[in-house]
């Protein structure tokens, strides 16, 4: 079996973003973009849309959600660079935009486990399919897969957890998906900006209790 953690990705949910604000040019007068302003040919600025997509991360804007995407794969597996990154996109944002009525954040992760097709069904059955009573009786065949939508609280976040087998269509290759996402609404209160600041703060913990979660499936971290 092998373990494969997909790109991070932050979500910011707002009532009405600008996408048209964030040009080319803003981006880089506040240290998002380098000095020249570079970023990749897919990227897109449009009233509607902003995609801007360069080696380091992907960002996408639309009227109500900010996505931030990492994207080197050798800081995938480091919490404290990812923090870092994020630190410096959003908190430049919010910090020159807090007058954007936030409502939202989403912490999200994503690990893959990869192990034989033929292997998915028992392995989903150990872990979420050992019940048979109920509708699992509907289930009880040796072909039947297995998965799980779990929740709770962690701190300040709702800890959300969706784990069950996929397909990646590129690669035409079935896994088992461990996709968390840790997420707080922002009430109606003063002090967003540092409300936001001191939660994408917490990126590196909840990370963490990611971790401790799917060692219970027997990852191992490389």
């Amino acid at each position: 079996m092998k373990w494969i953690e997909n790109p991070p990705v932050c979500v910011l949910l707002a009532n009405q973003f600008n996408p048209s604000i964030f040009t080319s040019n803003w981006l880089s007068k506040h240290g998002i973009l380098d000095e020249q302003g570079t970023y990749k040919p897919e990227s897109v600025f449009t009233s509607q849309l902003v995609q801007v997509v360069t080696e380091d991360f992907a960002l996408v804007i639309t009227q109500d959600q900010l996505q931030l995407m990492l994207l080197k794969p050798e800081e995938y597996s480091n919490p404290e660079q990812q923090s870092r990154m994020i630190e410096k996109i959003l908190g430049v944002i919010i910090c020159k935009l807090p007058e954007i009525p936030y409502v939202a954040l989403g912490l999200n992760f994503n690990w893959h486990l990869q192990l034989k097709a033929e292997d998915i069904p028992a392995q989903s059955r150990m872990w979420f399919g050992k019940q048979s009573q109920g509708i699992f009786k509907r289930f009880d065949s040796s072909d039947a897969k297995f998965g799980a939508y779990l929740s709770k609280d962690i701190g300040r976040f709702r800890m959300k957890l969706s784990a069950l087998p996929i397909i990646v269509s590129s690669l035409r290759e079935e896994r088992f998906q461990f996709s968390f996402n840790f997420h707080h609404d922002i009430a109606e209160i003063e002090g967003k900006p540092d409300l936001l600041a001191s939660l994408i703060a917490d990126w590196s913990s909840v990370r963490i209790e990611a971790i401790e979660t799917i060692k219970l499936a027997a990852f191992r971290e490389s």
